[in-house]
Order: structure tokens, then C-alpha cells, then sequence
């Protein structure tokens, strides 16, 4: 009922697991891994710094394992760096970031807004000068931000920092 132009297009713009479940109605076979191509996107090499930066940030808790997380990628999709914390107060988090801004000078920031996110980005934006972007995460948006991270794992265009917390969470 589709083209082979169509699946052509869906198997370039889908996951691997997405085409196969939702396009070829077919059962996986990998155990439930969300995630393929993790080691073959894995950067042999620190990342370039450049001048164009982007910042992400995920504000935890605080809380057990709960991290507040700043990853920095380069215009070529490679992960600079990945700091994860969560054994700072409010203000300290803020602050901590605020230096990494300083030092790095993203040319985007995006923060995410949800629950304390909005408290924390209100203190961040009014200590630096860089706009900043807010996201807030849903059921379907964390779905989107997935299925283009698997895309972009199969296709090897991120690269990844060998880091064993951020490996693991992607294993």
C-alpha cells in the first residue's frame, strides 16, 4: 500500500526499530535496546572547540540520582562536553552554569522549563546575556527528541564523548 519511494523515505527519516515496528509491521529483534550504532558514533578524539557552541540543560532535583545536566555539542554535531550535578544548591547550579556560559560563549542555549525549570531559568536569564531557548517536555516531544537521537546514532551524524554515565543511559 506504500511506494518503495515511500518506504525509501521513511527508512532515511525513522530509527531503525521505528521503521521496522511501525512501517514494516514487523517484531524486533534486539532485546528492547532503544538505541543501535552507540559505539560506531563514539568520538576517538575530543570534540573541536569552536566558536559555535550550543548549550543543552536539564535541571534535576538535586535528589538521589536526579542530575542537573549541561551537554555542549559544536556545529558539527560533536558533544564537547557533558557535566552532570546534583550536589549544588539553586543558586549554585545557576551559577555553575553561568560560568560554563561565560567560558564557552554558546551561541544557543536551550534550557529545559518544566516544573523547577522555570525557576531556574528565570534566575539564569537575567545573568547572562546569551537568549535563551525553553523547552518543555511532553509525552510527544520526548518521543521526537528519541526517535531524532536514533536517527542520528544509526546515520553517525552526532558524535558522543566516551562517557560511561551518558553510554550507559543510552545502552
Amino acid at each position: 500500500m506504500i511506494s518503495a519511494e515511500q518506504i525509501e523515505q521513511y527508512r532515511r527519516t525513522y530509527s531503525k526499530n521505528k521503521f521496522t515496528t511501525e512501517i514494516m509491521g514487523q517484531f524486533l529483534q534486539n532485546d528492547g535496546a532503544l538505541f543501535t550504532g552507540i559505539e560506531d558514533c563514539i568520538l576517538e578524539h575530543p570534540a573541536d572547540l569552536e566558536s559555535n557552541l550550543y548549550f543543552g540543560i536539564d535541571w534535576g532535583s538535586g535528589n538521589g540520582q536526579d542530575n542537573t545536566v549541561v551537554c555542549c555539542l559544536n556545529s558539527e554535531g560533536e558533544m564537547v562536553f557533558i557535566r552532570y550535578f546534583n550536589d549544588k544548591t539553586p543558586t549554585e547550579q545557576v551559577e555553575y552554569i553561568v560560568e560554563l556560559i561565560e567560558k564557552y560563549n554558546p551561541i544557543k542555549i536551550t534550557v529545559e522549563s518544566n516544573s523547577i525549570g522555570n525557576i531556574y531559568l528565570d534566575m539564569l536569564q537575567g545573568k547572562v546575556k546569551q537568549r535563551i531557548t525553553k523547552f518543555t517536555t511532553t509525552n510527544d516531544s520526548k518521543n521526537k527528541i528519541i526517535d531524532k537521537l536514533g536517527v542520528a546514532l544509526e546515520n553517525k551524524a552526532i558524535g558522543i564523548l566516551r562517557d560511561e554515565e551518558l553510554l550507559t543511559e543510552l545502552r
